[in-house]
């Protein structure tokens, strides 16, 4: 069984990411949801290390107090190749 985690009291997801110009899907499951996830926060990345936040209160279908998975989606056919660290709430 999934466990749901509540993170309303977090303002953001804060990650580091890199992939030769893709645009990374982020996407949040909640218990509420079951196995449809949110609408994606898309965000594009470079070559190098970047920063990136996504503002929990800008994702309309979240529901905070049931998270059960979080999803980094890349929708390129192809080969497609990124990294993500220091994934975090805050």
């Amino acid at each position: 069984p999934v466990t749901a985690v509540d993170v309303s009291t977090a303002r953001v997801l804060r990650f580091r990411a890199k992939g030769e110009g893709t645009s990374l899907g982020v996407l949040f499951y909640t218990k509420a949801r079951g196995f449809n996830p949110t609408t994606p926060h898309r965000v594009t990345l470079g070559g190098d290390w970047q920063s990136f936040e996504v503002v929990l209160a800008s994702l309309p279908d979240l529901d905070a107090t049931g998270v059960t998975g979080i999803a980094f989606t890349v929708a390129a056919p192809g080969k497609v190749s990124f990294r993500i660290d220091d994934i975090r709430f805050e």
